[in-house]
């Protein structure tokens, strides 16, 4: 075998996982679907503006990954953006107060600057999207839906369960089945709409990021140009809005600007009258797996077969749907690996 793992999904705990991979001297390759890296870590640009449009930030609080974020920090990938942020309970919005201490990072370059960095020296494959899954002779042949198939000593699936569900359903073996069983009975990812409002004016908004409970339309409006006011000129204010869960099901294959006519308005009732001007630039995008309804909280990964090996991880199935959990997960994953390739 050409490569001791394929590593499919190019969110941050697969690009962790491969880098870890990496480091140890294995042959690893990373398969993307996606023209962009990071899953949810996700940047888009508003009149090349950076603007995260899926996760909004992150915190810290295991040793190893403040370990990784003292690193970026360090580097200049990410800076302490907050120590806690307003919030809209039974109807009112509650000053920030420090929260629990913990800082929460942003990107001046957004989101996507992690995977970035993850990705340096990590051989990426990018728009490939895998179509089927085998058993080879001392391995795994992966087979895209263009391009030529690979095979790998090993095949670490970091992506959403309903993503990978497929791949393994075909598979024989009763490992196989206990796993896609446990699949299904332990994880249920939800969607979430996302808008992106760019304005003409800047109000200066008191509020870095507002986290909303209890809401039957929003669960956070995000002053994403705070993050990053040193690339944001002057007049080019730009809020990120979040639905709810339950609104997010409902509208996720429907009319997303009717959807986003419902969260401008609620928007403006709870964060300002303001939200709701006529933007210069109004953007929806729909994730489709990104609420954790159900996952392994406790659990950084998923063993699938031993021999040869194969293993699930990240997705926001594992650890908590957070940037921490990602990369926990996918470091975990790659131990694992690592384990089974010198067995």
């Amino acid at each position: 075998m050409e490569l001791d793992c394929l590593v499919i999904g190019g969110g941050l705990a697969g690009l962790t996982a491969a880098r870890a991979l990496h480091r140890a001297g294995r042959r690893v390759a990373v398969l993307e679907r996606a023209r962009g890296l990071g899953g949810r870590a996700s940047t888009r640009r508003i009149e090349d503006v950076p603007v995260d449009h899926g996760a909004q930030f992150f915190t810290a609080r295991s040793d190893a990954f403040q370990a990784q974020v003292a690193d970026w920090s360090a580097r200049g990938v990410c800076h302490v953006w907050s120590r806690g942020f307003h919030r809209w309970q039974d109807g009112i919005l509650r000053a920030r107060d420090g929260g629990d201490a913990f800082p929460r990072y942003a990107c001046r370059e957004g989101m996507t600057a992690l995977a970035k960095d993850l990705a340096q020296d990590v051989a990426v494959r990018r728009e490939c999207e895998i179509v089927a899954l085998t058993p080879a002779e001392g391995g795994w042949q992966v087979t895209p839906r263009s391009g030529e198939g690979l095979q790998a000593r090993s095949v670490l699936l970091a992506m959403p369960a309903p993503q990978a569900l497929p791949l393994l359903e075909s598979l024989p073996g009763l490992e196989v089945q206990t796993a896609v069983s446990a699949l299904r009975e332990h994880v249920a990812l939800g969607p979430t709409l996302a808008l992106i409002l760019r304005f003409a004016r800047d109000p200066e908004p008191t509020w870095l990021g507002i986290q909303i409970r209890g809401d039957d339309v929003l669960s956070w409006i995000g002053n994403d140009s705070s993050k990053r006011p040193s690339v944001t000129p002057a007049g080019k204010r730009i809020v990120v809005v979040h639905a709810a869960a339950a609104f997010s099901r409902r509208h996720v294959d429907g009319d997303h600007e009717a959807a986003a006519d419902l969260m401008v308005q609620r928007a403006a009732e709870i964060g300002g009258g303001w939200l709701a001007d006529p933007p210069l630039v109004r953007q929806t995008h729909r994730w489709r797996h990104a609420v954790a309804e159900r996952g392994f909280r406790d659990v950084a990964y998923l063993p699938v077969t031993a021999n040869p090996p194969l293993l699930l991880c990240g997705g926001d199935a594992f650890l908590g749907a957070k940037v921490e959990g990602a990369f926990l997960s996918g470091d975990a994953a790659a131990t694992a690996v690592l384990t089974r390739l010198e067995a």
